[in-house]
């Protein structure tokens, strides 16, 4: 029998987060460690809900739980500041065409980019502070 790696909570989230969603011998197998050891780390985790699991027909599959890093309310912060660009580019319609869709255009690839970067940025932190604590 082979002798198995010392394994961690992180060490589990980690690898749940990079593959999204693995079974346990799937885990077993990536971290050389016995799945009794992963089967335990993992009942932690459910109880602390940062990980969820469904179970299937032929076994269960398990991975972070969105709610823990999700990060929904920068949405509607971007989602406003985009739309009151759009307000002012559609009220400036009658004063400047040109400028109305120069504006529009701009403000609305302005948003999507900025909404990407804060999402990504926010995500990276939250998972960052979740394997801190872990």
């Amino acid at each position: 029998m082979k002798e198995s790696k010392h394994l961690e909570d992180k060490t589990v989230v980690e690898l749940l987060l990079a593959h999204n969603e693995l079974t346990v011998p799937k885990m077993a197998e990536l971290l050389e460690a016995n799945p009794a050891s992963v089967d335990y780390h993992l009942k932690g985790l459910i109880e602390r809900n940062i990980v969820k699991v469904k179970k299937k027909k032929y076994g269960s599959k398990y991975s972070v739980n969105e709610k823990v890093i999700s990060i929904s309310g920068l949405y509607n912060w971007v989602f406003s500041i985009t739309f009151i660009f759009w307000l002012i580019g559609l009220m400036s319609v009658s004063v400047n065409f040109f400028f109305a869709v120069f504006l529009l255009a701009t403000s609305g690839f302005m948003g999507v980019c900025t909404l990407l970067m804060v999402i990504s940025r926010q995500r990276k932190d939250k998972i960052k502070a979740l394997l801190q604590t872990l």
